[in-house]
């Protein structure tokens, strides 16, 4: 299978701390779904934040065979739909029409072009007819679906999702279970939710005070209790 995404080396500290994530390097084929798991302040977020050059990591990624650079940011990020783990730190017009069409008005495409591409993502997560909701006003879990539709708008070949299901009911879950599933794209997914993890993925990574201290098959990692109990999943 095809390497999409290629990481090397990769560090991140926060300024002043010791905290971040150190000497990281994994590769993920094409029509992967990576879970990363591990205790809190283990450097998931961090990670994902330097995969998609939100941060200034020293090392190497590589998206798609372009490296990750100052040079080429645009290009890298075109191929990355990033959703935070608060939908309210990505939400930010007054309609879901707005929100989800933002990447590609910013593109400068007409009008009725976006608005057709907005139907038909927002149809993918069911939320068919809302394009005239007020962003503000949805529930928790509309949010974050409007999140994951303005991510895919722009036909990226890698989906990353921070925290996907934290304060999302039972009935939250199994739907943006079946979300991911139908999008079907290579996906990196950051999460303490192991049973969805382990529905959704088919390997996992374990992140331990900033290093990785195992990435494999899910069924390798599942059924290594030493592990899990390492970061607090036993």
């Amino acid at each position: 299978m095809k390497k999409i995404i290629e990481v090397d080396s990769l560090s991140y500290f926060y300024p002043g701390t010791e905290k971040g994530i150190e000497d990281i390097k994994f590769d993920v084929e094409e029509g992967d779904v990576v879970g990363i798991i591990g205790a809190n302040g283990s450097g998931k977020t961090t990670l994902l934040f330097s995969v998609c050059g939100l941060l200034k990591a020293r090392g190497k990624v590589v998206i798609d065979g372009i490296p990750l650079s100052a040079r080429n940011f645009n290009g890298v990020r075109e191929k990355i739909g990033f959703v935070f783990q608060d939908p309210d730190d990505q939400l930010f017009m007054p309609v879901v029409f707005q929100d989800v069409g933002f990447t590609l008005f910013q593109k400068g495409l007409p009008e009725d072009f976006v608005l057709e591409r907005v139907r038909e993502v927002l149809k993918m997560v069911g939320l068919e007819g809302f394009e005239e909701r007020e962003s503000h006003k949805l529930s928790y879990g509309e949010k974050k679906k409007v999140c994951i539709a303005g991510a895919i708008i722009h036909e990226p070949k890698i989906l990353i999702l921070d925290e996907p299901t934290a304060w999302l009911d039972p009935r939250g879950r199994r739907e943006l279970l079946e979300i991911i599933k139908g999008i079907g794209k290579t996906t990196i997914i950051a999460g303490h939710d192991l049973e969805f993890i382990d529905k959704i993925s088919n390997k996992i990574m374990v992140l331990e005070n900033g290093r990785m201290i195992a990435f494999s098959h899910k069924e390798e990692i599942l059924k290594n209790p030493s592990i899990l109990k390492r970061v607090g999943f036993e």
